[in-house]
């Protein structure tokens, strides 16, 4: 899209003269010339006309906003954040290098990137630079470098892999509890002296299908799936998976010394509930959402509130910025360290997006060769394991800076098990009945290539592009979006078809995992436009009935937070009466044909920062009272 910059600027000279923003011009090598705009609670709108433009513009504005964070996520990214903040990072980065990449595999990610995913990675980092040495050379960079001893290196492409891998890999992912709920089958089995009775103990607390009674956001009056998954009578479970549940319960970190104990064994392996350590402690992707049709709303026009809660952080993890032109009009909130928009609106559309939480991860049991832990069973046959030794080194000053004078140095051996294309981290053993277990995720090596479907939604331009948009999407989100004309619930991940033999809440022995096939994105089915509630809501509960609970204990059972969003929107809902009649459509249409060209920050600014709002800026006081009166109960 081509912006009319000269008619924006002469538009809005009444506020630059009035000192409410700031314009700022910008010469990227290979581009024209770049206008960004900030308001006075820094805020920047960046206005290019080519996509190495926008993509540096973003990175040059983040850079100028969140540079040491962005320091601190690409190093937690890469594992090796203790280098830079000291022990208290330790656990991070132990858990990074377990489950996520290597420098090489991250490089080689960006190698086998389409050609545009490319050229934005590599605008990004130079804009990042750019401003990086404008801040090194008039001595503005943040203090916490100094303050650390550590000089920020320049940005590279494979820096915004790193984070968005961590972001989106680790924490737009869930399942794998398995282990941790064999542990628990095992105490049980322990407690009552009796295993079918700790079996039917167990499935109390964990049932794999949403519950009849559980609120779902989609009614089973308009949407009833066929999940897939079913628990096993007791007799029916296989003997030798019943075997490594005995196994597991002295289970203990693979490869690290014996010295040292993670701070929370079991929230290496629990990834349904996924959350930070160190400096990202209480980091969790969750969030709560509302989107209500046309006819419960005063203007007529369907109305959005979005809740993202990733934890409290000052700064936060995200980053607000509005692009507009190659393509883009949107403003929204990104993903420091990335490029793009993940949460926003357009001149057509909105958008918010909450977490998933679909069991995409499989934990496996290996039997492990009598003189070998290296060494491995699968399919009758022993194999070797791919190692590696990583030495995670402790910064001294970071020690110093946070508190901690602990400095360690720790030993980590990463160990994989490759096996049809499948890279599988070797996450614990029992070295007594010689038993390790590793992790299978539908999601591996997809994080470049999902993060870009997220952040392109806005460049799309209408329900039918935005659903085409994200209808490979393999990671666990529901988005939620609105017209002036449609609402739509989207649920999105991949999720395995599974060996219908095994009990699929606990470690399935190697010899019979399988996966039969996938679904993914839109292949789930369980999004639905226009419920016939005329609204829904979302914190995190299931998507429809039927749908698969997976593998985390009481997931989406008889009682569920969402009731209490749910009440009160009802009971809103129900007090509504339409103030007036109006052709809303086409005082839409007017609106739209002013600012398609020149979209309004302070309007962008304000959905950025909203509870609610209607597609046309239009409000609805009975359900923004009863969204605040939510929040305060949170």
């Amino acid at each position: 899209m081509k912006i009319g910059r000269r008619t924006f600027l002469r538009s809005t000279g009444v506020l630059l003269g009035s000192g409410a923003l700031t314009l700022e011009t910008v010469n990227a090598t290979g581009s024209d010339e770049i206008t960004i705009l900030t308001d006075e609670h820094s805020v920047s709108h960046v206005y290019a006309d080519d996509l190495y433009g926008m993509a540096f513009a973003n990175g040059y504005v983040q850079a100028r906003d969140r540079l040491f964070e962005m320091d601190v996520l690409r190093h937690i990214g890469y594992g090796n954040s203790a280098e830079v903040l000291g022990p208290s990072q330790l656990q991070s980065d132990i858990e990074v290098r377990r489950d996520l990449y290597s420098k090489r595999e991250i490089k080689r990610q960006y190698e086998t990137a389409s050609d545009r995913t490319q050229r934005v990675l590599e605008a990004f980092a130079d804009g990042v630079n750019r401003k990086m040495v404008e801040l090194a050379a008039s001595g503005q960079l943040p203090g916490t470098f100094t303050a650390l001893a550590h000089a920020p290196a320049p940005w590279t492409p494979a820096d915004s892999i790193a984070v968005l891998s961590y972001l989106i890999g680790y924490f737009g992912v869930s399942g794998g509890n398995e282990l941790a709920n064999a542990q628990e089958l095992a105490q049980l089995t322990q407690s009552l002296d009796d295993e079918r009775s700790a079996y039917e103990a167990f499935g109390d607390r964990n049932w794999l299908r949403i519950r009849e009674d559980h609120s779902t956001s989609i009614s089973a009056e308009d949407l009833t799936v066929d999940g897939g998954e079913e628990v096993l009578p007791y007799e029916d479970v296989p003997d030798e998976q019943l075997r490594f549940v005995d196994a597991a319960l002295d289970a203990e970190p693979w490869g690290i010394e014996n010295d040292f104990s993670l701070s929370d064994f079991l929230s290496g392996l629990r990834r349904g509930e996924e959350a930070g350590s160190g400096v990202m402690e209480g980091f969790k992707w969750g969030s709560n959402a509302l989107i209500v049709s046309g006819e419960h709303t005063e203007t007529g026009s369907p109305m959005l509130g979005g809740g993202p809660q990733m934890g409290y952080f000052k700064p936060p993890v995200i980053h607000q910025v509005g692009l507009h032109g190659a393509g883009y009009d949107v403003t929204g909130i990104g993903v420091v360290g990335t490029p793009g928009i993940v949460i926003g609106r357009t001149p057509e559309f909105a958008w918010t997006v909450t977490s998933g939480r679909d069991d995409q991860v499989d934990t496996i049991a290996v039997e492990l060769h009598p003189e070998d832990k290296h060494r491995y069973k699968w399919d009758g046959e022993w194999h070797s394991m791919q190692t590696e030794t990583v030495v995670h080194n402790a910064s001294v000053v970071g020690s110093i800076v946070s508190g901690d004078p602990d400095v360690r140095v720790v030993k980590q051996e990463i160990a994989r098990i490759e096996e049809n294309g499948d890279v599988m981290p070797v996450i614990a053993w029992n070295s007594d009945e010689r038993v390790a277990w590793c992790q299978r995720t539908t999601t591996r090596y997809q994080e470049l290539e999902g993060a870009f479907m997220w952040a392109d939604l806005g460049t799309r331009d209408d329900l039918d592009g935005f659903k085409d948009q994200i209808s490979e999407f393999p990671f666990t989100f529901n988005f939620h979006y609105i017209d002036s004309e449609d609402i739509a619930y989207i649920h999105t991940g991949s999720v395995p078809d599974r060996n219908p033999s095994l009990d699929h809440r606990l470690p399935a022995p190697g010899s019979d995992h399988q996966w039969r096939g996938k679904r993914v994105g839109l292949g789930l089915q369980t999004s639905y436009t226009n419920p016939s509630s005329g609204y829904v809501v979302n914190w995190n509960n299931g998507p429809c009935a039927g749908w698969r609970a997976g593998d985390a204990p009481q997931q989406w059972g008889s009682t569920h937070r969402v009731e209490l969003l749910d009440r009160f929107t009802r009971s809103a809902l129900a007090a509504f009466t339409p103030r007036r009649q109006t052709n809303h459509r086409a005082s839409r249409n007017a609106r739209r044909k002013r600012t398609l060209h020149r979209p309004s920050p302070h309007r962008c600014r304000a959905h950025e920062q909203r509870r609610t709002a209607s597609s046309d800026g239009g409000r609805t006081p009975n359900v923004e009272t009863a969204w605040i009166r939510v929040a305060r109960c949170e």
